[in-house]
């Protein structure tokens, strides 16, 4: 149970986020736990690119405060609801992209490097992390105050990034009280999902 909340938790936050994604920003693919966004650079002009991107932290954050005030579930999924955080990683480069029925497969060395920077050495829990190149288009607000680093990649070699570090626009409560007729509510809709995903990943192996 403790694992299927957990997933359910996760998709709730990761709906949030792909209904914040508005052309020309457009999802290559959902992996996972992340959202690989992308979009062609002769469109960087059409929309305030930095907006929208740090837009995403405040969508996150109003989900999460939702989702724990919305369950009185005390597994160890819905009890560390308030620990999870959002990352992201924006770079610019070239890519091969094929389309696949309604599907763009994206492919090359930079959708790699983008790829392993998930992976890196920056401590906070909550930034936005931008190779060079994508640190000059973006254009984060004037008042932003940014870090410059590096990471290093075996493969790549050094990659100078600039890392942001958006603050916590409100702290996320703990556990409140609900009512008995709330933790029922509460109760049955993670019930309900449990079953859905459930019956999913029954559906998946008969087909």
């Amino acid at each position: 149970m403790e694992h299927i909340h957990g997933v359910l938790v996760i998709n709730e936050l990761m709906k949030a986020l792909v209904k914040e994604v508005d052309l020309p920003l457009e999802i290559a693919k959902l992996e996972g736990d992340a959202i690989f966004l992308f979009l062609y650079h002769k469109k960087l002009h059409e929309t305030m690119l930095a907006e929208r991107i740090l837009k995403f932290f405040s969508t996150f954050e109003r989900q999460l405060i939702a989702l724990q005030g919305s369950t009185a579930c005390d597994c160890g999924a819905c009890s560390n609801i308030s620990r999870l955080n959002l990352k992201i990683v924006a770079h610019f480069g070239k890519a091969e992209v094929v389309k696949i029925g309604s599907f763009k497969e994206l492919s090359g060395v930079d959708v790699i490097l983008a790829h392993r920077l998930l992976k890196n050495q920056v401590q906070e829990k909550r930034y936005l992390l931008m190779t060079k190149p994508a640190y000059e288009r973006l254009s984060l607000p004037s008042n932003a105050t940014v870090v410059q680093a590096e990471e290093f990649d075996k493969d790549i070699g050094t990659i100078p990034i600039v890392v942001y570090y958006p603050s916590q626009l409100v702290s996320v409560p703990e556990h409140k009280k609900l009512s008995a007729f709330q933790k029922m509510q509460s109760h049955l809709k993670l019930a309900l999902g449990a079953f859905l995903l459930k019956f999913r990943n029954i559906s998946g192996k008969q087909y």
